[in-house]
This record gives C-alpha cells, sequence and structure tokens, in this order.
C-alpha cells in the first residue's frame, strides 16, 4: 500500500471549497431574496404603530420597499433563474481552472511526462518560457497544451479528460455522468455566449431538455443541483486517480460512485 502526497490533492481539494463556497453564496442570496418579499408587512405594521401614536411616517420608505418585494417576487415565481445560471457559468470556470491546476501540479511533480506526447512534439518559445517562474511555466505549458490538443472545442467531460490524458490522469467515468457534464457543457456555453435565450444549436444538442428555440433558457435548482453533484464526483474521482497513481486503494469510493450513477466500477 503506498501513500498519497499532498500535492496531488491540492488542487482537487481547492476545487471543493471553492464550489461549497458557490453554493453557500447561492443559498444566502435565494434566501435573502425571499426574506424581501415578507418585509412589506413588517414595515406596515411598525408603519401603523407609528401613526397611532402620532409619530410621522416615512411613507417612501414603504413604496420603496414594496417595489422591492415586487421584484424579489418575481424571481421567486420564476425559481430564480438567473441566480442559478450565473452560478452554472461559475462553476464551470472554477473545473476548467481545477483542471488545469491539476495538470500544471503533475508537469511540476512528474516531468517525464514532457517526455512523452503530445508534450514531446509542442513548439515554444524558449525566450518567453525560460522568462517565467516555475508555477507559471506550468501554466504556460497547460496553455499550449489546450492549443495541441485542441480541448477548448471539445464537449463536456472530453474537454477535460483530452488534458489529463497528457499526464496519465485520464480514465473511465460513469456514463450517465458523461451524459451530465454534455448538458452542463451546453448549457453553460449558452448562458455564456449567447445570453439568456435558447438558440437552433442548443434546442439540437439536449432535445431531451425541451426547449424552444427562441425562448429564455431558465436554468433551475434542479439542473444547478445536478451539475454540482456531477462536479463533485468527477473531482472524487480525479482523487482517486491521484490515489491508485501513488498505489493507494480508492475502489470502494469508485464503486459508490459509480454505484450513484447505475454503473459498476470495474476498473479503468
Amino acid at each position: 500500500m503506498g501513500k498519497l502526497p499532498e500535492w496531488p490533492i491540492d488542487p482537487l481539494e481547492n476545487f471543493m471549497e471553492k464550489a461549497k463556497h458557490l453554493a453557500r453564496i447561492v443559498d444566502l442570496s435565494i434566501g435573502g431574496i425571499k426574506v424581501t418579499t415578507t418585509l412589506p408587512k413588517a414595515i406596515k405594521a411598525l408603519d401603523n404603530y407609528h401613526k397611532s401614536i402620532g409619530t410621522d411616517v416615512d411613507e417612501q420608505r414603504s413604496l420603496d420597499m414594496q417595489e422591492q418585494s415586487d421584484f424579489a417576487q418575481d424571481e421567486v415565481n420564476r425559481n430564480f433563474p438567473i441566480i442559478y445560471g450565473q452560478a452554472v457559468v461559475s462553476l464551470w470556470s472554477l473545473l476548467e481552472l481545477c483542471v488545469k491546476d491539476v495538470v500544471a501540479t503533475w508537469i511540476k511533480n512528474d516531468q517525464e511526462v514532457l517526455l512523452k506526447d503530445p508534450f514531446l512534439n509542442m513548439k515554444i518559445k524558449l525566450g518567453e518560457y525560460l522568462a517565467l517562474n516555475e508555477d507559471d511555466r506550468n501554466i504556460f505549458l497547460v496553455d499550449l497544451l489546450e492549443k495541441e490538443v485542441s480541448s477548448g472545442i471539445k464537449n463536456g467531460i472530453n474537454r477535460f479528460e483530452t488534458l489529463l490524458k497528457a499526464v496519465e490522469m485520464s480514465g473511465r467515468t460513469p456514463a450517465n455522468m458523461n451524459n451530465i457534464f454534455f448538458e452542463f457543457g451546453q448549457i453553460r456555453n449558452a448562458l455564456a455566449h449567447r445570453g439568456d435565450r435558447v438558440d437552433l444549436r442548443l434546442s439540437t444538442a439536449c432535445p431531451w431538455l425541451d426547449l424552444e428555440v427562441g425562448s429564455e433558457l431558465k436554468v433551475n435548482e434542479r439542473m444547478y443541483g445536478k451539475y454540482l453533484q456531477a462536479s463533485f464526483s468527477y473531482v472524487t474521482i480525479l482523487i482517486a486517480r491521484s490515489g491508485m497513481r501513488h498505489d493507494v486503494n480508492f475502489d470502494e469510493t469508485l464503486h459508490s460512485i459509480f454505484d450513484s450513477y447505475g454503473e459498476v466500477w470495474k476498473g479503468n
């Protein structure tokens, strides 16, 4: 039985913390909006009290609060599509950064990967590379790797697996989780590049969502929760892969994750 060092886990743990922070921000934002819908009644009760004892009442405050309450209630009725939509975009960005950090970390700590494809045949501007410090050099190589393997045009989880393959950190993932990541990536791209409207590309790519072209793209709680869970599951798989690279057994963890997506873990 081997021992898993800290360095492979650091970028993955960092993602977990940032994703949990994002989830708390989402929950607090939604909670705050819901509370806002109840404030006019409290303000009105206080105003009635002050009127009963002859104290001046700020009528404009009541009007402003009612306007905020009406706006908040509209967001409640719409199931917070803006909050969930922005959370989805942020979550994808965190995951992209995490995977790039994982690759950079493996380059730093296992430089033998640089003697293999696709690194072996990559062209770099030597002067620009040598001017960087060690950590920036590793990120520089990851940026070049993205272009070399065209990860940016890959869909869903393949965007990440293509990069991870270069440092021998790719592997099998549950098919149902892959499907979720495909949808996750398509929704993220639509939100980031095409605003809040469904276009033909998204409607065609994800027919199971039954999205009408030209309609508002509304990300709801169920969708966000599904993408968040899949992201945590994927990062846990990456932790397990790191362990297996260091002869640490993570079969129980992998069995549990694959089982949660209706599959049996049979190894890579």
